[in-house]
């Protein structure tokens, strides 16, 4: 819509207001989602939230979920890291800070097993209330199939899927070429701890689309990879995992020291 001509190159009162770049997520569906999501998808599913979309079903067999889900294949074009601090699960603001800065306190703390959880006052129950300082690894990428497929979404590696986003970077190193030329496969899996059970993502090379992207695409893909970059660099690239305080409070999680 246009300005009328007599409004037109007044200050608007808005030239100081922050254009944060927020894409849609990727979602595993766990057992403790809540809400829309829960009536909508089952467990296991691989949905794109907020347009609540579903990307990959999970695989049932006589009304029992199997392993894994249906596979699906995605181009990553951007990564990068994230560090939040989550205040305790029921509090009115989730996150209480976050830094894209891998020299803030919030990632040494992190990084620290002794501080990785810290005590922040006591609760009306008389229990400690404690805050957690996680890294995330996020992935900028594309679907090549549904609605949003060439849309840049976000899927964040946190706690015990924090290995995941991990070994999915040693695997993209090892192509040696950048990263918004490759392609992947996903699919949800279960996981297993002493803490319970919760779904990931197993991702690996594709078998069955081609593992590189068409020349034609490369400038498409390199063009959104410039845009994010710029983005990260101006602290504009926002994740919103806020409705996955449950991950982090309770058990999908890895008590190794290399959980994060």
């Amino acid at each position: 819509m246009v300005a009328p001509e007599y409004v037109q190159g007044m200050e608007t009162g808005l030239e100081t207001a922050v254009q944060y770049i927020v894409p849609p997520r990727l979602k595993v569906i766990q057992k403790m989602t809540s809400g829309p999501l829960a009536e909508q998808f089952n467990t296991g599913d691989v949905v794109v939230t907020p347009q609540n979309i579903l990307v990959a079903p999970m695989q049932y067999e006589n009304n029992r979920a199997l392993e894994s889900g249906q596979g699906f294949t995605f181009v990553p074009l951007f990564w990068f890291a994230e560090w939040c601090t989550w205040n305790p699960r029921g509090s009115k603001i989730t996150i209480a800070e976050r830094s894209l800065d891998d020299t803030s306190e919030i990632a040494a703390k992190s990084r620290d097993p002794k501080r990785r959880m810290e005590t922040v006052g006591m609760g009306e129950d008389g229990q400690p209330l404690k805050v957690r300082h996680c890294e995330h690894l996020c992935f900028i990428l594309k679907l090549d199939q549904g609605p949003l497929a060439g849309i840049p979404i976000v899927q964040s590696f946190v706690r015990g899927e924090h290995r995941t986003g991990s070994n999915f970077l040693g695997l993209a190193r090892m192509r040696k070429a950048p990263l918004f030329t490759m392609r992947f496969e996903a699919s949800s899996g279960i996981r297993r701890n002493d803490d319970g059970d919760w779904y990931g993502l197993n991702i690996g090379n594709p078998t069955s689309e081609p593992a590189w992207v068409t020349e034609q695409e490369v400038k498409t893909n390199q063009r959104i990879y410039e845009e994010m970059k710029a983005a990260h660099a101006a602290n504009l690239l926002r994740a919103d995992y806020e409705d996955d305080a449950f991950v982090i409070d309770t058990g999908s999680v890895s008590s190794s020291p290399a959980e994060f």
